[in-house]
């Protein structure tokens, strides 16, 4: 389950995970924004953290322009620690969001390329305090010298999953460092063939095993019992996005929009295709309310598993 959290109390919070926990759902995300009306993703996980049991909860993602990473790599480990391992996964992007870098008085890098150099230089980092005693490191930005790391309860720390769609710069720092990549929104099974092509050739230039990379897809999911109050509700989204039909085609032409079979159909289509996700990240609209949460339960989970 995906949460966009912004304007949601930590109660709606606390609520939709025990809510997911209960449903069989395998984890929960929230998003690293400065948005006023979002709470700071890393305190709401702690305390959603010791509020489930099982439920596997991650940051999608942190912007490493806001983090300074042996901090960072301190925070997750503690994270680590509470969750008694095996509930974090660590998610890194180089930053999307200029005007907020300004408004607030982050530093921003406008190339790519030396926003995705920042990203590995913190992943980096990330592992190496994780798994050595003592670390040093001589980046480009960043050095340390014989820094004591960190004791994590999951061996050798937290999964990374890296977010980039960037062909050039962004997927190749995703085939160096990361566990698990994150690239776009509502991707259609073709569209994955060709980024997996991209991170293939990536991965073997990085001397890696073409499936160390796990594939996680985002969807917006849009169920309801009939197909009329699905396409009816999808056109509200539309709207309340201010897309013109075309826009939504094109936009939201991939997005889980049905009735249970319908999405259970086209969710087996990316495997049926050579796709093998690792995991599905899914954007409920309607949520704070829980009733298409339920309803993907029910109806689409078992048939999942």
């Amino acid at each position: 389950m995906r949460i966009h959290h912004a304007g949601f109390s930590f109660a709606d919070l606390r609520r939709l995970v025990r809510s997911a926990e209960r449903l069989g759902y395998d984890g929960a995300s929230l998003y690293d924004v400065l948005n006023p009306r979002a709470l700071e993703v890393w305190g709401a996980l702690s305390a959603l953290t010791e509020a489930t049991h099982r439920l596997v909860l991650m940051p999608l993602v942190l912007d490493v322009g806001y983090r300074q990473p042996a901090m960072l790599a301190k925070m997750a480990a503690s994270l680590d620690q509470l969750g008694g391992g095996h509930r974090l996964i660590v998610g890194l992007g180089y930053g999307g969001n200029p005007i907020d870098h300004a408004l607030y008085g982050f530093g921003w890098a406008p190339s790519v390329k030396t926003r995705v150099a920042t990203l590995e230089e913190h992943a980096q980092i990330l592992r190496g305090l994780w798994c050595e005693q003592k670390f040093s490191f001589n980046g480009r930005v960043l050095q340390l010298t014989d820094a004591p790391g960190f004791p994590t309860a999951t061996p050798g720390g937290p999964p990374l999953l890296i977010a980039s769609r960037g062909r050039k710069y962004g997927l190749g720092g995703v085939a160096r460092h990361a566990d698990l990549c994150n690239i776009s929104f509502d991707l259609s099974p073709a569209e994955w063939i060709d980024y997996q092509l991209v991170l293939g050739a990536h991965l073997e230039r990085a001397g890696r095993p073409a499936d160390s990379v796990g594939l996680t897809h985002n969807a917006t999911v849009v169920i309801r019992d009939s197909r009329e109050d699905a396409h009816r509700a999808f056109e509200e989204l539309a709207n309340s996005r201010n897309l013109t039909a075309e826009q939504a085609r094109r936009g939201l032409d991939h997005a889980l929009v049905g009735t249970p079979d319908d999405i259970v159909r086209r969710l087996r289509s990316f495997a049926a295709a050579g796709v093998d996700l690792a995991w599905v990240f899914l954007l409920f609209p309607d949520l704070p309310h829980s009733r298409s949460l339920r309803l993907f339960a029910e109806r689409v989970l078992p048939a999942m598993r």
